[in-house]
């Protein structure tokens, strides 16, 4: 069950509109031998994601969405790379649902005999009012939903330190 945080209680609409939305996240995970070895493994994946409103009188207009993918280095795994990020925006309706299903990403490892590469790990969803109030954030993985408020500003492709999304002083490798 992917983690959840309620948000900050400064914005009234905010935390009745967090209220009113599920979020359902459902990633399309495939992993094949590739890569030379009989060993190497890619992972290709998507998210599905589905919003519903469950309110009975209050619609959402113009929410802020941010997906970002992590993955975690075979060598170093105090070190996580972004994958992908991506924004869009949506509303959503009296009793109404949004459906969204990200690009497609990809990461390679090896996690025997020569060892190297990042394998998938989670994601990470924040979603915003037009004016900016936090109105929910949700994580696959309870240690990167308690770094939420760190994520911005993250590249893809980019490698960051697991404690603190602090840039890496190495790339795990």
């Amino acid at each position: 069950m992917p983690a959840a945080t309620p948000p900050p209680a400064g914005d009234a609409a905010a935390s009745k509109l967090a209220k009113c939305i599920t979020v359902e996240t459902i990633p399309k995970k495939g992993t094949k031998i590739e890569g030379g070895d009989w060993d190497d493994k890619k992972d290709r994946f998507t998210l599905r994601v589905k919003f519903t409103n469950t309110d009975n009188a209050m619609a959402a207009e113009n929410l802020k969405a941010e997906i970002y993918v992590f993955a975690e280095s075979i060598l170093d795994r105090n070190v996580r790379k972004v994958l992908a990020i991506e924004d869009f925006t949506f509303s959503l309706p009296v009793h109404g649902t949004h459906e969204v299903t990200t690009k497609g990403a990809s990461t390679m490892y090896d996690k025997t005999g020569v060892k190297w590469g990042y394998e998938y790990e989670g994601w990470l969803l924040r979603v915003r009012t037009n004016e900016g109030a936090l109105v929910l954030v949700k994580s696959s993985v309870p240690s990167i939903l308690n770094l939420a408020d760190k994520v911005t500003g993250l590249k893809v492709n980019g490698y960051y330190e697991r404690s603190t999304f602090k840039p890496a002083k190495s790339a795990g490798r």
